[in-house]
């Protein structure tokens, strides 16, 4: 099987180092950027495929973006295979490799992830079993598989193996009919209920200002409990245009409408508390700032909580709200309040949480159509500044910091902030052998074992605070190989494996004897080249070596190396948690298929471009 590579840890890295000024929150919304010459438009929906990647649904065409990269999908009227329609409303990724769109005018539309390829599902008036309408506007999969189609014509239950589509339509006479043909939000809660929100805020849309209503389905009768606005009941919806619906982590129900009015459900009793914006009181949680001067169709655009269990409220034109339950306090943001923030629209339009806690967020038609990214656990770093150069660090117990500098080894206590300083003393042969220390690897005994650039490998204990030191001796077979070391490993078996300039040296720590191992270019069965970078183990026991020649791997029990991506140099070799070795180099990015005993160029399947130039693998 051909591994998927998760590809949103760097996105979140990127976000870290490239964000606007610190917010008082800690809230940096990021923008996506577009293919160049581009502009996203309106983002009407937004979703991530089993692979990881993120896909935006735009009334320009469909984009995907693999955390550095975007595609670009539009219809090609002279290829029945591409997407129906570039004018799009809907978006859903399931969990068997499909994604499905729904478009304005041009039905529902499948595409295949595996093939590249799109199935289209259109109405037809001579059969009853065909899509609804061709104005699809919500698409929801269930936590039973059933595909729910909400359109301009009602509600539609989709069977895929049929490909027929159950249709649920207003009826004036049955009033367990559904309260509007036009659907726009589709909603499961925690209890697997299922709430549609009816009625359009957009006047062109058709309907008139009581059209619409909140629905909860019956699944096994078909019939609907409808909620609708009653000027004789405060306690009812506000308003007939239901445009979202959100449950949150407390099982709470909240609806948002037109006129930016936010709803407490009480799914019980059946009745709302309506929380209108009070200007008196802007911290409170509320539905987005209402001007009555805005046009008609404002209204609550969605409703969500985030990872770290925060509120956003988005509007057409009311900007955006964040509330923070911990603090107890609501932040507005739009276009000129807080948008040191890096958010500049007047509103919002979609939002979606990826699987790594990212948020999503695209802004409305008015600025071209941005698209933001917020990490919702986002926090400052602890920064200290140095004088000199760092080239490795381990955090010891109790906050003590070690770290391998320019200038030898330097110990920093975290918590009091005091330092102390080790360096090359010609003079002491019990001191550092020299300043360059550039990988640290703690052993079993409390003891730190140093690698140096030029002063072989070093031994120090912190009790005594006294230097052991190993070098190349050309007298002793049993010494180190070379007294120019790159980096430290312990196996399995507790020997400590240091990589030189020369070959590789397997020390017995107990008695400080070395097995050295070096290339020989007339045996292939030796290392690959005398410069190494970097080991990992395998459960098997089997050691993978990055070094300047390539991959080298070597069996314990036959003291036999096998060499694996010949003359190329490759930096850092990793195992992943399904037993998948990853190499990375000058040339590329690998991994090992152990069914053709090789290492296979790795490309994004979907984007088919190849990573090189990689340093580091975790």
């Amino acid at each position: 099987m051909k591994p998927r590579l998760v590809i949103f840890s760097f996105v979140l890295l990127s976000f870290f180092l490239n964000t606007f000024p610190a917010f008082s929150q800690q809230i940096t919304f990021n923008k996506v950027l577009p293919p160049e010459g581009k502009t996203f438009g309106l983002v009407t929906g937004i979703t991530q495929d089993i692979n990881g990647y993120m896909w935006f649904a735009t009334q320009q065409g469909l984009y995907s973006f693999n955390g550095y990269q975007t595609k670009f999908y539009t219809h090609d009227s002279s290829n029945s295979n591409s997407i129906g329609n570039n004018r799009l409303e809907s978006i859903l990724a399931d969990s068997i490799g499909n994604l499905w769109i729904g478009s304005f005018g041009s039905g529902l539309d499948r595409l295949n992830l595996a093939t590249g390829i799109f199935t289209h599902f259109r109405h037809n008036e001579n059969d009853q079993y065909s899509l609804g309408n061709d104005t699809v506007t919500a698409i929801l999969r269930d936590k039973q598989g059933i595909l729910w189609i909400g359109t301009f014509n009602g509600l539609n239950q989709f069977d895929p193996k049929t490909k027929k589509f159950i249709h649920y339509r207003y009826n004036a006479n049955d009033p367990e009919s559904i309260s509007n043909n036009l659907v726009k939000f589709i909603y499961e809660d925690r209890q697997e209920t299922i709430w549609i929100g009816t009625g359009s805020s957009f006047p062109d849309d058709g309907g008139g200002p009581e059209d619409g209503g909140l629905n909860r389905l019956n699944k096994k009768t078909g019939s609907f409990t409808r909620f609708k606005h009653d000027p004789n009941n405060i306690h009812s919806l506000a308003n007939n245009k239901v445009s979202v619906i959100f449950e949150d982590n407390q099982g709470v129900l909240w609806i948002g409408t037109a006129g930016n009015v936010l709803h407490r459900m009480d799914k019980q009793t059946g009745s709302f508390e309506r929380i209108i914006y009070d200007s008196t009181h802007p911290e409170i949680l509320s539905g987005p700032i209402f001007n009555k001067e805005s046009p008609a169709y404002e209204h609550i655009t969605f409703i969500t909580q985030d990872a770290a269990g925060s509120y956003w409220i988005g509007s057409v034109e009311g900007g955006l709200n964040y509330y923070n339950p911990k603090i107890g306090k609501m932040i507005h943001f739009n276009a000129t309040e807080n948008s040191s923030a890096g958010f500049n629209d007047i509103g919002t339009w979609s939002v979606f949480t990826s699987r790594d806690g990212t948020l999503w967020i695209s802004g409305n038609w008015n600025n071209g159509g941005n698209l933001y990214r917020i990490n919702p656990f986002r926090k400052e770093f602890r920064h200290t500044k140095m004088s000199i150069w760092v080239n490795c660090f381990y955090e010891g117990p109790n906050g003590i910091l070690w770290m391998g500098t320019s200038k030898g080894l330097l110990r920093k206590n975290l918590n009091t902030q005091q330092e102390k300083y080790w360096s090359y003393d010609s003079k002491n042969k019990t001191s550092l052998s020299d300043d360059q220390v550039v990988a640290i690897r703690p052993d079993e005994n409390g003891n730190l074992w140093l690698a140096t650039h030029l002063g072989g490998l070093v031994r120090f204990d912190p009790r005594t605070e006294k230097f052991t030191q190993y070098k190349y001796d050309e007298k002793n077979s049993k010494s180190l190989v070379h007294d120019t070391t790159h980096c430290l490993f312990f196996d399995n078996q507790k020997m400590l494996w240091i990589g030189t300039h020369k070959g590789l040296s397997r020390m017995d720590i107990k008695t400080g004897l070395c097995t050295n191992y070096t290339y020989d270019s007339t045996d292939n069965h030796t290392l690959s080249n005398g410069q190494t970078y970097g080991f990992v183990q395998e459960k098997n026991g089997m050691i993978w070596i990055a070094t300047d020649g390539g991959i080298s791997r070597f069996d314990s029990k036959t003291g036999k190396f096998n060499r694996y991506l010949k003359d190329n140099p490759v930096k850092t070799v990793c195992i992943d948690a399904g037993g998948i070795i990853w190499a990375g180099g000058d040339n590329g990015f690998y991994y090992f298929d152990s069914k053709k005993n090789d290492f296979i160029n790795y490309r994004d399947p979907q984007f088919q471009n190849e990573i090189t130039k990689v340093l580091a693998i975790v």
